[in-house]
């Protein structure tokens, strides 16, 4: 599925940060090209995954708790955004990526959830600046 602007291009793949949008079961659905970079994977590789097994850790690049509800879990169980929540992402480096995630649940006509849009803001680079800075 791609959703295009008219001129071919994806607008999903326009958007600087990297974007995903998953089904209620958390399955990704779709992905843009700047999400695929982000996770050093194909589109190909990543449809039909669900997107909470990906590599995840808090942004300190701690495990995190296997009680931790991720962004698109707690937009799709209460139907309501997220905004700004820090995760970490593992690259197959084990280097550390600082993301701000939000979420927002995608609904039908009949205001039923039908799944979530996560975009993910690389913030590794400003955290890394503020480190130097302390």
């Amino acid at each position: 599925m791609r959703i295009s602007d008219g001129s071919g291009l994806s607008t999903l793949d326009s958007l600087t940060d990297g974007g995903a949008m998953v089904d209620l079961s958390g399955s990704i659905v779709l992905a843009n090209e700047t999400f695929c970079r982000l996770t050093e994977r194909s589109l190909p590789s990543l449809l039909g995954q669900s997107l909470s097994r990906l590599p995840w850790v808090d942004d300190h690049g701690m495990s995190l708790a296997a009680d931790y509800r991720l962004p698109w879990q707690l937009a799709t169980d209460h139907a309501l955004g997220q905004q700004g929540v820090r995760l970490g992402y593992r690259t197959k480096e084990q280097e550390l990526q600082t993301l701000s995630v939000t979420t927002t649940p995608i609904r039908d006509q009949d205001g039923r959830t039908r799944g979530v849009l996560a975009s993910f803001h690389d913030v590794t680079a400003v955290d890394r600046a503020n480190s130097k800075l302390r």
